[in-house]
């Protein structure tokens, strides 16, 4: 039976093989609600690059990728995300979804949007 991989998952594996370290655990589970909380509410993963240091620290927010501009919206009123991205770090979004390659077999593509303090402040 195939391990079915999460898109978080995924994402943590993209991050690696893009040099990061990351911590798949800034997000946590309280079993009394049944609710996910995620780090400032927006971080499902944070990552530090292994040979660039000066990079920051990278929060990531993962969705699928038709939830992308909802949580775009979502997170432009959340305190944590300005203090962070006013901090010099920067956020990616990473949307996946499954596109049909040449063999018209599907794989899952990320979308990634990278967001700066300066590029939120020109809404790009």
């Amino acid at each position: 039976m195939k391990k079915v991989q999460t898109r978080k998952s995924r994402s943590l594996s993209l991050l690696r093989k893009r040099g990061f370290i990351v911590d798949g655990e800034a997000e946590s589970y309280n079993p009394f609600t049944q609710r996910k909380h995620d780090l400032f509410n927006f971080i499902d993963i944070a990552a530090v690059h292994k040979t660039k240091p000066g990079l920051g620290v990278l929060a990531v927010q993962v969705t699928n990728g038709g939830d992308l501009q909802a949580h775009l919206r979502k997170v432009d009123g959340l305190p944590g995300y300005w203090a962070w991205l006013d901090s010099g770090n920067p956020v990616e979004f990473h949307a996946w979804r499954k596109i049909k390659d040449g063999t018209k077999r599907l794989h899952w593509v990320p979308k990634i949007v990278r967001v700066t303090f300066e590029s939120a402040l020109l809404g790009s």
